[in-house]
Protein backbone atom coordinates (compact mmCIF):
# COMPACT_ATOMS: atom_id res chain seq x y z
CA UNK A 1 0.00 0.00 0.00
CA UNK A 2 1.42 3.21 -0.61
CA UNK A 3 1.15 5.45 2.22
CA UNK A 4 0.25 8.70 0.05
CA UNK A 5 -3.27 6.98 -0.47
CA UNK A 6 -6.55 8.61 -0.10
CA UNK A 7 -9.39 7.32 0.56
CA UNK A 8 -12.91 8.35 0.45
CA UNK A 9 -15.30 7.83 3.28
CA UNK A 10 -17.01 5.08 1.41
CA UNK A 11 -13.68 3.34 1.04
CA UNK A 12 -13.10 3.95 4.60
CA UNK A 13 -16.02 2.74 5.71
CA UNK A 14 -15.44 -0.68 3.72
CA UNK A 15 -12.33 -1.33 5.34
CA UNK A 16 -12.96 -0.26 8.94
CA UNK A 17 -16.39 -1.66 9.15
CA UNK A 18 -18.02 1.54 10.13
CA UNK A 19 -20.38 3.39 8.68
CA UNK A 20 -20.11 6.41 6.21
CA UNK A 21 -22.58 8.27 9.33
CA UNK A 22 -20.36 7.04 11.93
CA UNK A 23 -17.02 8.44 9.91
CA UNK A 24 -19.11 11.63 8.95
CA UNK A 25 -19.65 11.88 12.49
CA UNK A 26 -16.03 11.71 13.36
CA UNK A 27 -14.99 13.83 11.51
CA UNK A 28 -17.79 16.98 12.05
CA UNK A 29 -16.53 16.03 15.78
CA UNK A 30 -12.86 16.76 14.81
CA UNK A 31 -12.02 13.29 15.86
CA UNK A 32 -10.90 12.31 12.47
CA UNK A 33 -9.69 14.56 10.52
CA UNK A 34 -9.83 14.77 6.41
CA UNK A 35 -6.65 14.85 4.86
CA UNK A 36 -7.64 17.26 1.87
CA UNK A 37 -10.78 17.55 -0.59
CA UNK A 38 -11.27 16.34 -3.89
CA UNK A 39 -11.72 18.99 -6.40
CA UNK A 40 -15.78 18.48 -6.19
CA UNK A 41 -15.67 18.58 -2.28
CA UNK A 42 -15.77 15.48 -1.19
CA UNK A 43 -13.18 14.73 1.56
CA UNK A 44 -10.66 12.79 1.34
CA UNK A 45 -8.39 10.75 4.33
CA UNK A 46 -4.83 9.22 4.62
CA UNK A 47 -3.60 5.83 5.81
CA UNK A 48 -3.04 7.47 9.74
CA UNK A 49 -6.70 8.00 9.61
CA UNK A 50 -7.64 4.73 8.79
CA UNK A 51 -5.61 3.62 11.64
CA UNK A 52 -7.18 5.73 14.11
CA UNK A 53 -10.98 4.93 12.84
CA UNK A 54 -9.97 1.54 13.52
CA UNK A 55 -8.52 2.39 16.85
CA UNK A 56 -11.47 4.10 17.65
CA UNK A 57 -13.86 1.23 16.46
CA UNK A 58 -12.07 -1.35 18.56
CA UNK A 59 -12.19 0.90 21.72
CA UNK A 60 -15.93 1.60 21.10
CA UNK A 61 -16.38 -2.16 21.07
CA UNK A 62 -14.50 -2.73 24.28
CA UNK A 63 -16.80 0.16 25.52
CA UNK A 64 -14.83 3.02 25.43
CA UNK A 65 -16.62 6.10 25.67
CA UNK A 66 -15.97 8.73 22.91
CA UNK A 67 -14.56 11.67 25.43
CA UNK A 68 -12.13 9.06 26.87
CA UNK A 69 -11.00 8.81 23.62
CA UNK A 70 -11.06 11.98 22.26
CA UNK A 71 -8.48 12.75 24.73
CA UNK A 72 -6.07 10.61 23.01
CA UNK A 73 -3.50 8.43 23.65
CA UNK A 74 -1.78 10.08 26.04
CA UNK A 75 -4.36 9.75 28.64
CA UNK A 76 -5.07 6.06 27.78
CA UNK A 77 -1.53 4.44 28.52
CA UNK A 78 0.12 5.49 31.70
CA UNK A 79 3.97 7.00 31.19
CA UNK A 80 5.47 3.74 32.00
CA UNK A 81 3.03 1.99 29.78
CA UNK A 82 5.22 -1.59 29.22
CA UNK A 83 4.25 -4.29 25.83
CA UNK A 84 5.96 -7.38 27.06
CA UNK A 85 5.52 -8.90 23.46
CA UNK A 86 7.58 -5.80 22.14
CA UNK A 87 10.23 -5.43 25.11
CA UNK A 88 9.71 -1.96 24.87
CA UNK A 89 8.12 1.01 27.47
CA UNK A 90 5.82 3.67 25.95
CA UNK A 91 3.48 3.69 23.51
CA UNK A 92 5.26 4.89 20.51
CA UNK A 93 6.82 1.41 19.96
CA UNK A 94 3.15 0.08 19.33
CA UNK A 95 2.24 2.33 17.45
CA UNK A 96 5.12 1.77 15.33
CA UNK A 97 4.63 -1.96 15.26
CA UNK A 98 0.87 -1.49 14.30
CA UNK A 99 2.03 1.08 11.19
CA UNK A 100 4.48 -1.73 10.12
CA UNK A 101 1.90 -4.33 10.06
CA UNK A 102 -0.84 -2.15 8.42
CA UNK A 103 1.59 -1.59 5.79
CA UNK A 104 2.56 -5.02 5.46
CA UNK A 105 -1.25 -6.31 5.32
CA UNK A 106 -3.67 -3.16 4.62
CA UNK A 107 -6.71 -5.15 4.50
CA UNK A 108 -6.08 -6.13 8.36
CA UNK A 109 -8.69 -6.23 10.86
CA UNK A 110 -8.93 -7.40 14.24
CA UNK A 111 -11.91 -8.52 15.83
CA UNK A 112 -12.07 -9.22 19.67
CA UNK A 113 -14.36 -12.09 20.65
CA UNK A 114 -14.25 -12.42 23.97
CA UNK A 115 -13.18 -10.07 26.50
CA UNK A 116 -13.13 -10.82 30.45
CA UNK A 117 -12.24 -8.56 32.85
CA UNK A 118 -10.69 -9.14 36.39
CA UNK A 119 -10.21 -6.19 38.74
CA UNK A 120 -7.33 -4.37 36.89
CA UNK A 121 -7.21 -6.95 34.19
CA UNK A 122 -8.20 -7.51 31.69
CA UNK A 123 -7.95 -10.74 28.83
CA UNK A 124 -9.00 -10.11 25.25
CA UNK A 125 -9.25 -12.94 22.31
CA UNK A 126 -9.06 -11.49 18.91
CA UNK A 127 -9.38 -13.14 15.42
CA UNK A 128 -7.47 -11.13 12.64
CA UNK A 129 -8.63 -11.02 8.65
CA UNK A 130 -6.39 -9.58 5.85
CA UNK A 131 -3.69 -11.66 6.72
CA UNK A 132 -3.05 -15.01 4.79
CA UNK A 133 -2.74 -17.65 7.26
CA UNK A 134 0.39 -19.62 8.19
CA UNK A 135 -0.95 -23.37 7.31
CA UNK A 136 -4.29 -23.92 7.84
CA UNK A 137 -4.89 -22.13 11.09
CA UNK A 138 -6.73 -18.80 11.47
CA UNK A 139 -4.45 -15.42 12.76
CA UNK A 140 -5.63 -15.05 16.11
CA UNK A 141 -4.48 -12.59 19.07
CA UNK A 142 -4.60 -13.41 22.58
CA UNK A 143 -3.95 -10.42 24.86
CA UNK A 144 -4.08 -9.33 28.77
CA UNK A 145 -3.90 -6.26 29.54
CA UNK A 146 -3.05 -4.27 33.38
CA UNK A 147 -4.63 -1.06 34.18
CA UNK A 148 -3.30 1.58 36.60
CA UNK A 149 -6.18 4.23 37.47
CA UNK A 150 -7.92 3.45 34.48
CA UNK A 151 -5.17 3.36 31.88
CA UNK A 152 -3.36 0.63 30.32
CA UNK A 153 -0.07 0.06 32.08
CA UNK A 154 0.92 -2.96 30.92
CA UNK A 155 0.46 -5.64 28.38
CA UNK A 156 0.68 -9.20 27.26
CA UNK A 157 0.51 -10.91 23.98
CA UNK A 158 0.32 -14.17 22.21
CA UNK A 159 -0.42 -15.00 18.59
CA UNK A 160 -0.67 -18.13 16.23
CA UNK A 161 -1.49 -18.78 12.38
CA UNK A 162 0.91 -15.38 11.86
CA UNK A 163 3.39 -15.18 8.64
CA UNK A 164 7.19 -14.87 10.09
CA UNK A 165 6.94 -11.30 8.87
CA UNK A 166 4.19 -10.31 11.12
CA UNK A 167 6.07 -11.22 14.20
CA UNK A 168 7.33 -8.62 16.88
CA UNK A 169 10.62 -8.50 16.39
CA UNK A 170 10.12 -8.18 12.47
CA UNK A 171 7.79 -5.43 12.90
CA UNK A 172 10.41 -3.37 15.13
CA UNK A 173 13.02 -3.68 12.71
Amino acid sequence: MDVTTLYSIGELSRRTGLSVRTIRFYSDSGVVAPTTRSPAGYRLYDLDALLRLELLRTLRELGMDLPTIQRGSADLHSPGFFSHPLGTTGFEAGKQAWNTLTALFPGIRVTAQDILVDGDKAAVRSVVEGIAPDGNTQPVLFEIFRFDNGRFAEMWGASAGFPTSASPEELLD
